[in-house]
């Protein structure tokens, strides 16, 4: 396992990465990880690579159907910002079916209202 992943919720599409915020920003990966073109020229226009990292993040969170997975070993973290939990569950079930052990922990945030 790299060190975290882009998913889109609705298409079950996955991207293994190093750094969340330069992946994303190569216009091939964000067309590929279906973020819409406005959004992505509307977060590239307002936010500035390394300076504005957590607000770029988070402003991809809230406009695509995007969630970002972290790896820390004995956990992942899932962030997403959905008020419909049911495709990022499916998403998040289907990732700790294929890379997760039994006893890896997952920490689950949804940015909208907690997840239940």
């Amino acid at each position: 396992m790299k060190d975290g992943f882009w998913m889109n919720y609705r298409t079950g599409r996955e991207f293994p990465i190093h750094e969340h915020e330069l992946w994303v920003r190569v216009p091939e990966n964000a067309r590929a990880l279906g973020i819409r073109k406005s959004v992505y020229q509307m977060a590239m226009t307002q936010f500035t690579q390394g300076r504005d990292r957590n607000k770029f993040i988070t402003f991809l969170l809230k406009n695509a159907p995007v969630m970002r997975v972290r790896c820390h070993g004995e956990y992942v973290t899932f962030e997403f910002d959905h008020a419909d939990d049911a495709a990022p569950k499916e998403a998040i079930a289907r990732f700790r079916r294929k890379y997760c052990g039994p006893l890896t922990g997952l920490k689950v945030i949804n940015f909208s209202r907690p997840l239940t």
